[in-house]
């Protein structure tokens, strides 16, 4: 688990937040980036594959269109979130992972009482396997 004094904060119960370990918030507009990120967060080892990102993202859009977009999304987010010299999005060969050592993320706390739904607001039009995640 991640040094709260040095990791991001990523909070998923409730509003969807990001924080640098300064406190200062990141801001996800996209909706899809915001679910990624919470995708991510979520699994057991931080980590999913490319396809089943895509499927539950961009699954409505023909694959060429939806792994284009993904590839899209996932630069855009790298960009925001691996500054400062931490790396902790990071994608090879067809998997997508967090480096859960940079990241202190709510819903993985065994400590924490929720008292919000996961990713409260978040929908995502058109895209039933988001619904059923």
């Amino acid at each position: 688990m991640a040094n709260n004094d040095t990791a991001f904060r990523l909070r998923l119960i409730g509003p969807f937040r990001l924080e640098r370990p300064d406190g200062t918030r990141i801001e996800i507009s996209s909706k899809r980036s915001q679910a990624l990120l919470a995708m991510l967060a979520c699994a057991g080892s931080g980590e999913r594959s490319r396809p089943w990102l895509q499927d539950r993202l961009w699954g409505a859009r023909a694959p060429e269109q939806g792994a284009a977009s993904l590839r899209r999304e996932l630069s855009n987010l790298r960009q925001l979130v691996n500054v400062d010299g931490t790396e902790w999005l990071l994608s090879a060969h067809g998997r997508v992972w967090l480096n859960l050592d940079c990241v202190d993320v709510d819903c993985r706390r065994l400590d924490l009482l929720p008292d919000g739904e996961l990713l409260e607001g978040i929908d995502i039009p058109g895209e039933e396997m988001f619904e059923d995640w």
